[in-house]
């Protein structure tokens, strides 16, 4: 009998569970995300702002996958390349997880790379961005420099990159975050 019980209860328990986890899949699936506080295409660097001696490469989806939409800009220079990655997140608390998993990932030290730093001449202070991380680091192999800027914005994580040379100068990458804090701050208002 009481071996017919456990049965019975192990059986409860195995449909209980399973009817549970198909739920929760018609749930997630059914998921539609929350409407964009402004179109992503918005959110895209003013190419006025990128210094004459870049062309523009590319325009699509980012590599690096997450959140319920993204986009990518990228330019070309003879020293090198930029890239511009923004990504809208279900939440502002997705949001901000992202924004530390990508900020730990990108700032993490990697071959060839020396270790991530802020150059006294990067000043840039952003007055819109919820977190915010820049660094620069070294390739030790070429012996160019790579700056970086990491940052979130309510439901919005974005990430900068860019070879530092003669045509990419502290200034220029200072203008180009500046242009990124004007357009969230238009966006989120």
């Amino acid at each position: 009998m009481k071996t017919l019980t456990r049965c019975k209860w192990s059986f409860i328990m195995v449909v209980g569970l399973l009817g549970f986890t198909l739920g929760c899949g018609v749930v997630i699936r059914n998921a539609t995300p929350p409407p964009a506080p402004c179109p992503i295409e918005e959110l895209l660097i003013d190419e006025n702002v990128v210094p004459d001696e870049w062309w523009l490469y590319s325009t699509g989806d980012p590599a690096t996958r997450f959140g319920v939409e993204f986009e990518e800009i990228s330019f070309n220079s003879s020293n090198g390349r930029m890239l511009y990655d923004v990504y809208r997140e279900w939440s502002v608390r997705k949001a901000q997880d992202s924004y530390r998993d990508l900020a730990k990932s990108y700032f993490s030290l990697q071959n060839n790379l020396t270790a991530w730093d802020l150059p006294p001449e990067l000043t840039y202070q952003s007055s819109v961005a919820d977190q915010v991380q820049i660094g620069c680091a070294m390739a030790i192999s070429s012996q160019s420099q790579r700056c970086q800027f990491v940052a979130q914005y309510d439901v919005y994580v974005v990430w900068f990159h860019a070879s530092m040379s003669e045509v990419m100068t502290y200034t220029d990458f200072e203008a180009v975050l500046q242009n990124i804090d004007e357009r969230m701050a238009t966006c989120l208002k």
